[in-house]
């Protein structure tokens, strides 16, 4: 599922706030081998559309500090959030 996600958000910029939600919130799921996988497929995503980083952060921001969320996903999410190449540009 999430390799259609990341086709649709590679190919098209309608929804993309929403479909980086879903695949942030991802993130959380049980399978550590699945999440791996999705973070190097985040990753590359990440590293060709840099107009997404924004987006990006923000969603990782909100599922780090949402209630119930396992020290796991959270790690997972500080990972990700270093592996951005974030300017004050970028954020504005």
């Amino acid at each position: 599922m999430t390799n259609h996600l990341i086709d649709i958000l590679n190919a098209s910029e309608h929804y993309k706030e929403y479909m980086i939600s879903v695949l942030v919130n991802k993130l959380g799921d049980i399978d550590k081998t699945y999440v791996k996988t999705l973070m190097n497929q985040l990753g590359k995503l990440m590293a060709r559309k840099k107009d997404y980083h924004e987006v990006f952060f923000n969603e990782l921001i909100n599922l780090i500090f949402r209630t119930n969320v396992k020290i796991q996903t959270q790690y997972y999410c500080i990972s990700m959030i270093n592996g951005l190449e974030l300017s004050s540009d970028s954020m504005k």
